[in-house]
């Protein structure tokens, strides 16, 4: 892996969504777009899915690695970003040079952004966490979320 990046599972309105994230300018960014997934045995290949695009995103100059599409929250079916969050939880999936690092997102009312949840907290994993064991650990920890 040649450098950090994230993908991360969102529950929205009892359907799941998958949006990978690569370094900018500005630290990690969505790539346009959103991979929906169909049922809880479609998560792994949507994660396969997303981190395809991450490594075809690498390939661009990191200011050619945001090409024009939909935000991944409008992708997901939500009329704006203050819409998406209602009734979003999500399991952040970040993939660094050291370690693997799984973060629960709760909606955080008063600031309008997903936030990491103190409990469960984040924890961390080998580097090379498979994808199959990243979707298996976010579905634990979504289940665990009530809605």
């Amino acid at each position: 892996m040649s450098e950090a990046y994230m993908i991360t599972i969102y529950r929205r309105n009892g359907k799941l969504f998958v949006s990978p994230a690569v370094g900018s300018t500005l630290g990690f960014e969505n790539l346009p777009g959103v991979i929906a997934v169909g049922g809880r045995e479609e998560l792994v290949p949507a994660l396969e899915a997303a981190h395809a695009q991450v490594e075809a995103a690498w390939r661009r100059p990191k200011a050619e690695r945001f090409p024009e599409g939909p935000e991944y929250f409008l992708a997901a079916g939500a009329a704006s970003w203050t819409d998406f969050l209602r009734g979003t939880v999500a399991v952040s999936v970040r993939y660094g040079t050291k370690d693997t690092k799984i973060t629960v997102l709760l909606p955080d009312p008063n600031r309008k952004w997903l936030e990491a949840a103190d409990k469960p907290p984040s924890t961390t994993y080998p580097v090379d966490l498979p994808l199959a064991d990243a979707a298996s650990l976010a579905l634990k920890l979504l289940d665990e979320i009530p809605g």
